[in-house]
């Protein structure tokens, strides 16, 4: 599976526009999803916090994750000893430290 991601940080929101061109840019190049990360919320990821044409996610899937669900799933694989892979599991740990710490001076 080949994706687009797109990533907002602190109060920055995805933008209708935005998320359509990155839409038809994946159909475009054959892109199987777009993937959007931002600290807005949404039940489930494939629910989107902007609203698009149906038509526009016709041959591209659009998924959203706010930053606490990917916080969330890291915390998930380490305490889960889910990641057998020590490089990547140093990935991880790092990435978790970094997420805590923004969040915490609300970055």
């Amino acid at each position: 599976m080949k994706a687009l991601v797109e990533a907002k940080v602190g109060n920055a929101e995805l933008d209708q526009t935005q998320v359509e061109r990155y839409l038809e840019l994946a159909r475009l190049n054959e892109v199987d999803a777009v993937i959007t990360i931002s600290n807005q919320f949404t039940p489930t990821p494939d629910e989107h916090p902007v609203a698009v044409p149906k038509r526009a996610t016709a041959n591209v899937a659009l998924y959203h994750w706010s930053w606490m669900h990917v916080l969330t799933q890291v915390e998930l694989l380490l305490h889960n000893d889910e990641v057998v892979d020590g490089d990547q599991e140093a990935i991880l740990l790092g990435v978790g430290a970094q997420m805590l710490s923004a969040a915490q001076w609300g970055l």
